[in-house]
């Protein structure tokens, strides 16, 4: 899924993990990249990129993720949901114009696996599986 929005200056679109895997999949996916890079940015997740990182195969993983880093113009991943909330309530209470929707320093393994993915080990690999698993479980006890 990929979203349309356009900060100050730049076009920009939000990809979530299958937009990613679909311009992995892609043939021309060199000419989208390079495009993408050239006139717009992309923001991804947090969660985007544990969801990336917990793909099994290492080689398809790093391929994922080094493509997720080139289209990211370099932008820290945004924050998870509930932040992005938080901070948008809290921006309007103040009335301010903007608010900072990138993940923080406590997110730095997310931005590490994001620019160094051939460093994701056997046990940061477990470790993002089981954190994702028990997103995707509170995901969906919600909505049950």
């Amino acid at each position: 899924m990929a979203f349309y929005f356009a900060p100050k200056g730049k076009e920009a679109f939000y990809f979530d993990t299958s937009a990613v895997n679909w311009l992995v999949k892609d043939p021309c996916s060199a000419a989208i990249v390079n495009g993408i890079c050239n006139y717009s940015g992309v923001y991804i997740s947090a969660f985007t990129v544990a969801e990336l990182a917990a793909t099994p195969l290492k080689e398809q993983r790093n391929r994922l993720l080094k493509i997720a880093k080139s289209i990211s113009s370099n932008w820290r991943p945004l924050a998870m949901p509930n932040d992005l909330l938080k901070r948008s309530l809290n921006a309007m209470l103040s009335r301010a114009d903007t608010i900072d929707a990138s993940i923080g320093s406590e997110w730095d393994g997310v931005w590490y696996a994001l620019n160094e993915p051939e460093l994701i080990d056997d046990e940061a690999y477990e470790e993002v599986v089981v954190w994702k698993t028990q997103q995707e479980e509170w995901y969906q006890e919600m909505h049950d």
